[in-house]
């Protein structure tokens, strides 16, 4: 089964986004697969999953894994897969760089807390960061969308 973008505990994760962004806007609904967690509602929107147990191409930092470790991981409601962990447990920030720039970003945040960061960049510019303290409740899906008016 498919997840959507990322599913992952963020801790300093980066990633590009589309050029000439002005504002962004954020959603958190998702359909619940059994097993698999959340994934997105937004049509024609790319997936993959991390079951293989490596990382995709342009993903760096972080590890795959699967399950609970109290106090250390903890996977995204319903989800019973392998998943991206990244921040201070596995040592370094997730990164994930992609080929075009991107108009929308979605995955599963395993825990919205407020010391978990999320940060948009273009090339070495930051666009925006967020933080579990952006968003109620304590984990969900959250959909990021760029504006870009020509």
């Amino acid at each position: 089964m498919k997840r959507t973008i990322l599913a992952l505990a963020i801790a300093g994760t980066t990633l590009a986004f589309a050029p000439q962004a002005r504002a962004y806007l954020y959603t958190t609904d998702a359909l619940e697969v059994a097993g698999q967690g959340r994934v997105t509602l937004v049509p024609g929107a790319g997936t993959l999953d991390f079951n293989s147990g490596v990382l995709p191409a342009g993903y760096s930092g972080g590890a795959i894994v699967q399950g609970t470790q109290i106090g250390v991981t903890i996977p995204p409601a319903g989800d019973d897969s392998p998943y991206w962990n990244v921040g201070p447990t596995h040592g370094e920030v997730g990164v994930a760089q992609f080929d075009a720039p991107l108009s929308y970003f979605g995955f599963d945040w395993s825990t919205r807390d407020d010391y978990n960061v999320f940060s948009l960049y273009r090339g070495g510019q930051l666009l925006v960061t967020l933080t579990g303290a952006n968003f109620s409740g304590p984990s969900g899906y959250l959909n990021i969308f760029a504006d870009n008016p020509s």
